[in-house]
């Protein structure tokens, strides 16, 4: 039986290596291949929705700028994306939104220019990932902070409301930060708010007026002037709705075999497509197919029927998580694609779904990693000598190395191990001369001595630290800042946490040390 890791920071480190170079079209870091993909100008009609939403939200020269580079027939693109969140969602939508900028500033040419585009998923339908979002205030209180949105509804379909804009609000001023800070941010998602026709632009709002002078252009799928062309892509879809299925099945059966868990799975009468029921707030649901026939809960639809809903109802039929990127990719001229690790791993099972489309499959490029260390933490940080790293990794060996050795217990626990391990060496190769095959059990038993004096040692550094309270105090200071929730802090913590604190311009200078890869630490 091959054993599976489903990790998704170790398939990144396998990705990186190259050991998943088979499940991609163009091996990472491999920009000579991605500038090789084709360039082409955008749809008109395209370019055009797209002026109109950052007219409409004051977007900045820049961006205006980038829209025009589109319409050419040499343009390319660098594309990331996410889903519209509560007061943007976890800091890391920022993060992948300016390594897509530094990534497309680097592949920039004078003579075929590159511009970085933001997806904004305003398709996805699943509010509670997008309903909330975690701040942390001066008082060192994590909140949730949390508005009510209709279930199953696209949040792109979801009316932008004086009362969405008043709970997010109001949670807001029950936080302990400073007047002038919250009075900044109130403005801004006030101002972006009155802009905003959906739930999901004001999250295009938001990001303009945050990151608009980069030259970020964001795109809405759900546009009315853009919706229309993914009907090729759908209608092909509609016509053999198992190829893709099949195709990521056979994908997840290779990954599996290669030691790793696959992100995608599907049901043998799934389909990669969602359909929309009638009325203002649409809910959204799976298509099924029989062999002959769609279902759509108690509704049955030939494919023709479904193709004809593609060009009444722009919009109405929405590619599930394992067609979307070939969507994407058909209307743009997309180049490098930035991920984060969990998007990595379900990509890896779409090569084939490309294929089956005639569309190129673009360089899949990780994002950029960015923690905020406020002055706080860089003190204990320094105290303690800590990498700031291996506390947003999980580590509580760092812990108990550090309440150890000022406990003096470090050197006991090292010196009966290392006797004990001794022992066991010159144990087994007595016994190996003897019976080898005695040497597998005894060599168990050596690992299962190691579990029971790093289980006694976790023992005696935990009632040593709970002696200690200023130390743990302070280890629980870092713990909530660099790993609140027990998640690294650009996956729960969002952005306003720091605007809210530091403000609005401080966070976004700050955020300008974000490169295309690697890791930052932002320092206030």
């Amino acid at each position: 039986m091959v054993s599976t890791q489903s990790g998704s920071d170790f398939f990144l480190e396998s990705y990186l290596r190259g050991d998943l170079n088979s499940f991609f079209r163009v091996p990472p870091n491999d920009i000579e291949s991605a500038l090789k993909l084709p360039s082409r100008a955008v749809s008109p009609s395209i370019c055009k929705a797209l002026e109109k939403t950052a007219l409409r939200h004051g977007a900045p020269q820049e961006v205006m700028e980038n829209i025009a580079i589109l319409r050419g027939t040499e343009a390319r693109v660098v594309v990331t994306g996410q889903q519209p969140g509560l007061l943007l969602g976890p800091a890391f939508s920022l993060s992948k939104a300016l390594t897509a900028v530094r990534l497309a500033e680097e592949l920039s040419q004078p003579e075929k220019p590159v511009v970085p585009v933001f997806w904004v998923a305003s398709q996805d339908h699943d509010h509670e990932e997008i309903n909330h979002t975690y701040l942390l205030d001066l008082d060192e209180q994590l909140h949730r902070v949390a508005v009510d949105l209709a279930q199953d509804v696209p949040s792109g379909r979801i009316p932008m409301t004086d009362r969405i804009l008043g709970e997010a609000l109001a949670s807001l001023a029950e936080l302990k930060v400073p007047d002038k800070a919250l009075a900044e941010v109130t403005e801004l998602l006030e101002s972006s708010a009155r802009a905003s026709n959906t739930y999901a632009d004001w999250f295009v709002g938001q990001m303009y007026r945050l990151l608009g002078h980069s030259g970020l252009v964001l795109l809405d799928p759900l546009d009315i002037g853009i919706a229309p062309h993914f009907n090729d892509v759908l209608e092909a879809e509609l016509e053999s709705p198992a190829a893709s299925i099949k195709a990521i099945m056979s994908a997840a059966s290779e990954l599996r075999l290669a030691g790793f868990e696959p992100q995608l799975g599907r049901g043998v009468d799934s389909t990669n497509l969602f359909l929309e029921e009638l009325g203002d707030l649409p809910r959204r649901s799976l298509l099924r197919f029989d062999g002959t026939m769609f279902r759509f809960g108690e509704q049955q639809f030939s494919t023709e029927a479904l193709k004809l809903v593609t060009k009444e109802s722009p919009g109405r039929i929405t590619p599930a998580a394992g067609l979307r990127p070939i969507t994407q990719d058909a209307i743009l001229p997309n180049i490098a694609t930035v991920v984060g690790p969990g998007e990595l791993r379900y990509l890896a099972q779409l090569r084939d779904v490309y294929r089956c489309h005639g569309i190129s499959m673009p360089l899949i490029w990780p994002r950029s990693t960015v923690t905020v260390a406020e002055p706080p933490v860089q003190r204990i940080l320094k105290r303690y000598d800590i990498d700031y790293r291996e506390i947003v990794a999980g580590s509580e060996s760092v812990f108990e190395e550090i309440i150890l050795k000022r406990r003096g217990h470090v050197t006991a626990f090292t010196k009966a191990s290392d006797e004990i391990e001794k022992s066991f060496e010159e144990l087994i190769t007595e016994v190996s001369s003897i019976e080898p095959t005695l040497s597998r059990p005894l060599s168990r038993a050596v690992r299962a001595h190691d579990r029971i004096v790093s289980r006694l040692r976790g023992k005696v550094a935990h009632a040593a630290l709970m002696s200690d309270t200023v130390t743990n105090r302070q280890f629980q200071r870092l713990r909530l800042h660099l790993r609140p929730a027990g998640q690294p802090q650009e996956r729960i913590l969002s952005g306003y946490s720091y605007m809210l604190k530091f403000g609005v311009q401080s966070y976004i200078e700050a955020l300008q040390a974000v490169s295309s890869k690697g890791e930052v630490l932002v320092k206030f």
